[in-house]
């Protein structure tokens, strides 16, 4: 039996949480808690086989509720997934320390959710194992930590260190992003060995960064050089190359395994410093919105890094607005950049009064915007998203609802929340996304169909997450209009993104990227 235990202080998020831990398999039992410490109390004597949890919640926040129960005793092997929010950066580097395992970011999308459990459940169960196995053995010490930028010396990070001679090398961190996929998938890893040179060796550190080992290196330019080549080459379609760090050993320390570990420890915190210093040149990416008629690119959702960008940072609002001015410049028909809008309820003025100005000063009509609003905060602020809804509406921008984590409850009907997202739906219009991300979505979207049509012409349907080239045509027949996902490749960053439609004064209409499948390879520089 597996036992999943569900911390947080929202009635609503706790239900959605549980009824997704409970559709993992069979023989899942949830235990919810509403408060941080009643889920302590019960923790000291039961044993989860994974813990998700909150990150705001009053009295005691998800950070203070991890670092307590690693106290106790025989926790090290339980998984944690902590829910925050995207501008929880520095949140999620404390709670790392803390002890968390991974993290999701709100909305949920119910196949990450549903993914990530799983392949924490199975590290957990493998823990399990491994530690009745240590039992019949003597046992070890633990392997040290790097202090300095929290890398711990694995036994596949200690291999790669011990093939470090005195000089003539480089070591390099890298960040990723499994772009859909869990970083511990095996094509990440493959991706990132075809990034390779020679003898060059990689290693992981942990879910999101791994080791290289550059040989032969002369000097500095040649670590810069694969540096530069991993940053661009994006790492394929199977991750996203976020960070890339490098460090050179030190001359004259004596010992050449304390080099090593040194100039690794160096490349770790050049790696953090980029992101925390918001070296956002790269971390701006484009997922592409497919038409699935015509395989055409009709829009793209906004990444900042590994998350959604938020349409009230400044900041993401002007690199989605650049992208679009970037192509009207070259006379293309109206797409939709899409950022998702959060629904603060003490935020006095509309985002479409702020947006509106910006938006006047590129040059960039309304049209060409789409924000993406959670259907379960919808729920949570349904004043505040209809007076969002009504100011763009007004503005003229497009609107989509995304049902996330929402998706499974609301679909079997019968519950308090699917007359709102109803009247929602049918006053505004907006277009409707679900999480597709199994077999089962073309059936998904069937069910969403009667919800989305009402009066005149349905709304359009959008599949969000599809990992499988398999499934388009069943989302096609099924009615869905458009699709994005991993199936479609990493996301671009905005030159690239920008380059798929620089094809020449001939080309006809906006590009595709498949034709009975997906053919993005092809359209990567």
């Amino acid at each position: 039996m597996t036992l999943i235990a569900i911390v947080d202080d929202r009635v609503t998020n706790r239900t959605i949480y549980s009824r997704l831990a409970l559709s993992i398999g069979e023989g899942v039992t949830v235990r919810a808690f509403g408060d941080p410490c009643e889920a302590l109390e019960w923790l000291e004597s039961n044993r989860p086989d994974l813990i998700v949890t909150d990150h705001d919640m009053p009295n005691l926040d998800g950070g203070e509720f991890i670092a307590r129960f690693r106290a106790m005793p025989h926790s090290d092997a339980v998984p944690i997934m902590m829910i925050t929010v995207n501008d929880q950066r520095i949140l999620r580097l404390r709670a790392l320390e803390s002890g968390a395992t991974d993290f999701l970011t709100t909305p949920i999308d119910h196949y990450e959710f549903l993914s990530r459990a799983r392949n924490l459940l199975k590290l957990s169960k493998s823990a399990e194992k491994e530690n009745e196995t240590k039992t019949q053995a003597k046992p070890t010490a633990p392997a040290p930590v790097l202090e300095e930028a929290k890398v711990e010396t694995s036994s596949e990070v200690g291999r790669l260190l011990a093939q470090c001679a005195s000089g003539g090398y480089a070591l390099h961190v890298v960040e990723i992003d499994g772009a859909g996929r869990s970083n511990f998938d095996p094509s990440v890893v493959d991706a990132l060995q075809r990034l390779l040179r020679g003898g060059d060796l990689l290693a992981r550190i942990d879910e999101r960064r791994f080791a290289i080992l550059q040989k032969n290196v002369v000097d500095r330019a040649d670590a810069d050089a694969c540096a530069r080549r991993l940053r661009d080459s994006r790492g394929g379609a199977a991750c996203v190359v976020l960070q890339v760090g490098t460090a050179l050993p030190r001359p004259n320390t004596g010992d050449p395994g304390n080099s090593a570990a040194a100039c690794l420890r160096e490349a770790a915190a050049l790696a953090r410093k980029r992101g925390e210093r918001g070296c956002v040149g790269d971390l701006w990416r484009f997922r592409p919105r497919i038409n699935l008629r015509s395989g055409e690119v009709v829009g793209a959702q906004v990444f900042h890094g590994l998350d959604p960008a938020d349409a009230a940072d400044p900041e993401a609002l002007r690199a989605a607005l650049a992208c679009a001015s970037a192509l009207r410049n070259l006379r293309r028909p109206p797409l939709r950049i899409s950022l998702k809008l959060r629904l603060r309820a003490q935020v006095a003025a509309p985002l479409a009064l702020q947006i509106a100005p910006l938006m006047a000063e590129m040059r960039v009509p309304p049209e060409w915007l789409d924000l993406r609003i959670c259907a379960q905060e919808a729920l949570s602020e349904p004043r505040c998203a209809d007076e969002q809804a009504r100011a763009l509406k007004a503005l003229g921008a497009s609107l989509t609802l995304d049902l996330g984590a929402l998706a499974p409850g609301k679909l079997h009907g019968g519950e308090d929340w699917v007359e709102p997202l109803r009247s929602f739906a049918e006053m505004w219009r907006p277009a409707i996304m679900f999480p597709c991300g199994d077999g089962n979505a073309a059936a998904l979207a069937l069910l969403l169909r009667p919800t989305a049509a009402r009066e005149g012409s349905a709304p359009l349907l959008i599949a969000g997450g599809v990992v499988s080239a398999a499934l388009l045509k069943p989302l096609l027949r099924a009615g869905v209009g458009e699709a994005l996902g991993s199936c479609f490749g990493a996301p671009f960053n905005a030159r690239d993104f920008q380059s798929l439609f620089a094809v020449g004064p001939d080309a006809k209409g906006p590009p595709k990227l498949f034709e009975g499948g997906p053919k993005l390879a092809a359209r990567r520089a």
